[in-house]
Protein backbone atom coordinates (compact mmCIF):
# COMPACT_ATOMS: atom_id res chain seq x y z
CA UNK A 1 0.00 0.00 0.00
CA UNK A 2 1.41 3.36 -0.93
CA UNK A 3 0.39 6.01 1.52
CA UNK A 4 -1.62 8.99 0.48
CA UNK A 5 -2.65 11.72 2.81
CA UNK A 6 -5.37 14.33 2.35
CA UNK A 7 -4.45 17.99 2.18
CA UNK A 8 -6.59 18.79 5.22
CA UNK A 9 -5.42 18.01 8.74
CA UNK A 10 -7.03 14.58 8.84
CA UNK A 11 -5.19 11.70 10.46
CA UNK A 12 -5.23 8.61 8.25
CA UNK A 13 -3.98 5.29 9.58
CA UNK A 14 -1.22 3.81 7.51
CA UNK A 15 -0.96 0.03 7.72
CA UNK A 16 2.20 -0.39 5.68
CA UNK A 17 4.41 1.48 3.31
CA UNK A 18 6.02 -0.28 0.39
CA UNK A 19 8.23 1.43 -2.09
CA UNK A 20 6.75 0.78 -5.51
CA UNK A 21 6.45 2.65 -8.75
CA UNK A 22 3.08 3.69 -10.03
CA UNK A 23 1.61 6.42 -12.13
CA UNK A 24 0.31 9.39 -10.23
CA UNK A 25 -2.93 11.17 -10.91
CA UNK A 26 -1.35 14.53 -10.01
CA UNK A 27 -0.81 17.19 -12.62
CA UNK A 28 2.64 17.35 -14.17
CA UNK A 29 3.46 20.61 -12.31
CA UNK A 30 2.59 18.97 -9.00
CA UNK A 31 4.50 15.82 -9.95
CA UNK A 32 7.45 18.06 -10.77
CA UNK A 33 7.23 19.82 -7.38
CA UNK A 34 7.00 16.47 -5.60
CA UNK A 35 9.90 15.06 -7.59
CA UNK A 36 12.08 18.13 -7.03
CA UNK A 37 11.23 18.15 -3.34
CA UNK A 38 11.85 14.43 -2.86
CA UNK A 39 15.16 14.68 -4.71
CA UNK A 40 16.33 16.96 -1.90
CA UNK A 41 15.71 14.33 0.77
CA UNK A 42 18.02 11.52 1.85
CA UNK A 43 15.41 8.85 1.07
CA UNK A 44 13.79 10.01 -2.15
CA UNK A 45 12.17 6.62 -2.86
CA UNK A 46 10.38 6.72 0.49
CA UNK A 47 9.47 10.34 -0.12
CA UNK A 48 7.96 9.60 -3.53
CA UNK A 49 5.99 6.68 -2.06
CA UNK A 50 4.58 9.07 0.55
CA UNK A 51 3.01 11.27 -2.13
CA UNK A 52 2.52 9.00 -5.12
CA UNK A 53 -1.20 8.20 -5.28
CA UNK A 54 -2.80 11.43 -4.22
CA UNK A 55 -4.84 13.98 -6.06
CA UNK A 56 -3.31 17.32 -5.23
CA UNK A 57 -4.44 20.69 -6.38
CA UNK A 58 -2.36 23.78 -5.82
CA UNK A 59 0.23 21.87 -3.83
CA UNK A 60 3.01 23.86 -2.21
CA UNK A 61 6.13 22.77 -0.37
CA UNK A 62 4.33 23.75 2.85
CA UNK A 63 1.54 21.31 1.92
CA UNK A 64 4.11 18.59 1.20
CA UNK A 65 5.74 19.20 4.59
CA UNK A 66 2.38 18.81 6.30
CA UNK A 67 1.53 15.67 4.33
CA UNK A 68 4.93 14.17 5.10
CA UNK A 69 4.65 14.81 8.84
CA UNK A 70 1.05 13.59 8.87
CA UNK A 71 2.09 10.37 7.10
CA UNK A 72 4.91 9.93 9.59
CA UNK A 73 2.51 10.38 12.52
CA UNK A 74 0.11 7.85 11.00
CA UNK A 75 2.95 5.36 10.57
CA UNK A 76 4.00 5.90 14.22
CA UNK A 77 0.43 5.33 15.39
CA UNK A 78 0.23 2.14 13.35
CA UNK A 79 3.57 1.00 14.75
CA UNK A 80 2.11 1.42 18.23
CA UNK A 81 -0.70 -0.94 17.23
CA UNK A 82 1.83 -3.43 15.85
CA UNK A 83 3.79 -3.30 19.10
CA UNK A 84 0.64 -3.89 21.14
CA UNK A 85 -0.22 -6.89 18.96
CA UNK A 86 3.28 -8.33 19.38
CA UNK A 87 3.06 -7.87 23.16
CA UNK A 88 -0.26 -9.70 23.27
CA UNK A 89 0.71 -12.49 20.92
CA UNK A 90 4.21 -13.58 21.81
CA UNK A 91 6.54 -14.12 24.70
CA UNK A 92 9.54 -14.32 22.37
CA UNK A 93 10.52 -10.69 22.84
CA UNK A 94 11.41 -8.74 25.92
CA UNK A 95 8.21 -7.45 27.50
CA UNK A 96 10.10 -4.46 28.91
CA UNK A 97 11.56 -3.56 25.50
CA UNK A 98 8.13 -3.72 23.90
CA UNK A 99 6.62 -1.62 26.68
CA UNK A 100 9.37 0.95 26.25
CA UNK A 101 8.84 1.00 22.47
CA UNK A 102 5.12 1.45 22.93
CA UNK A 103 5.82 4.47 25.12
CA UNK A 104 8.42 5.82 22.67
CA UNK A 105 6.02 5.62 19.73
CA UNK A 106 3.20 7.14 21.78
CA UNK A 107 5.51 10.07 22.52
CA UNK A 108 6.49 10.24 18.84
CA UNK A 109 2.85 10.54 17.78
CA UNK A 110 2.36 13.39 20.26
CA UNK A 111 5.52 15.16 19.09
CA UNK A 112 4.51 14.84 15.45
CA UNK A 113 1.04 16.23 16.15
CA UNK A 114 2.68 19.14 17.97
CA UNK A 115 4.97 19.66 14.99
CA UNK A 116 1.96 19.88 12.65
CA UNK A 117 0.48 22.61 14.86
CA UNK A 118 3.82 24.44 14.77
CA UNK A 119 3.97 24.01 10.99
CA UNK A 120 0.55 25.63 10.73
CA UNK A 121 2.01 28.63 12.56
CA UNK A 122 5.16 28.58 10.39
CA UNK A 123 7.21 27.93 13.56
CA UNK A 124 9.81 25.87 11.72
CA UNK A 125 12.24 25.75 14.65
CA UNK A 126 9.63 23.99 16.80
CA UNK A 127 8.77 21.68 13.90
CA UNK A 128 12.42 20.68 13.65
CA UNK A 129 12.72 20.10 17.39
CA UNK A 130 9.56 17.99 17.57
CA UNK A 131 10.26 15.88 14.46
CA UNK A 132 13.86 15.35 15.60
CA UNK A 133 12.61 14.20 19.01
CA UNK A 134 10.21 11.76 17.34
CA UNK A 135 13.03 10.50 15.16
CA UNK A 136 15.14 9.78 18.23
CA UNK A 137 12.33 7.67 19.68
CA UNK A 138 12.73 4.98 17.02
CA UNK A 139 16.46 4.79 17.80
CA UNK A 140 15.70 4.52 21.50
CA UNK A 141 13.21 1.72 20.79
CA UNK A 142 15.72 -0.23 18.71
CA UNK A 143 18.51 0.41 21.20
CA UNK A 144 16.49 -1.15 24.01
CA UNK A 145 16.53 -4.50 22.25
CA UNK A 146 20.25 -4.22 21.55
CA UNK A 147 20.92 -3.39 25.20
CA UNK A 148 19.03 -6.53 26.24
CA UNK A 149 20.86 -8.61 23.66
CA UNK A 150 17.64 -9.73 22.00
CA UNK A 151 16.50 -9.52 18.40
CA UNK A 152 14.13 -6.65 17.68
CA UNK A 153 10.90 -7.46 15.83
CA UNK A 154 10.68 -3.76 14.96
CA UNK A 155 13.95 -3.12 13.12
CA UNK A 156 12.38 -2.57 9.69
CA UNK A 157 9.60 -0.38 11.11
CA UNK A 158 12.10 1.65 13.15
CA UNK A 159 14.29 2.16 10.08
CA UNK A 160 11.36 3.29 7.92
CA UNK A 161 10.10 5.61 10.64
CA UNK A 162 13.58 7.14 10.87
CA UNK A 163 13.55 7.69 7.08
CA UNK A 164 10.08 9.27 7.17
CA UNK A 165 11.23 11.66 9.90
CA UNK A 166 14.42 12.48 8.00
CA UNK A 167 12.42 13.28 4.88
CA UNK A 168 10.00 15.46 6.83
CA UNK A 169 12.92 17.42 8.26
CA UNK A 170 14.46 17.87 4.81
CA UNK A 171 11.18 19.15 3.38
CA UNK A 172 10.66 21.57 6.28
CA UNK A 173 14.22 22.82 5.74
CA UNK A 174 13.15 23.91 2.25
CA UNK A 175 10.66 26.29 3.86
CA UNK A 176 13.24 28.15 5.94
Amino acid sequence: MIISMPMQQQQQEVKDIKITSSSSSSSSDEEDLISKTCNQTSYSDVCMATFLISNYTNTTIHDLAFISINATAAYAANTSAVIAAIRNGSADFSEQCLSDCLEQYGDAVDELHESMVALGSCDYETVNVKVSAAMTNSDTCEGGFQDEGVSSPLTERNELFFKLCSNSLAIVKLLV
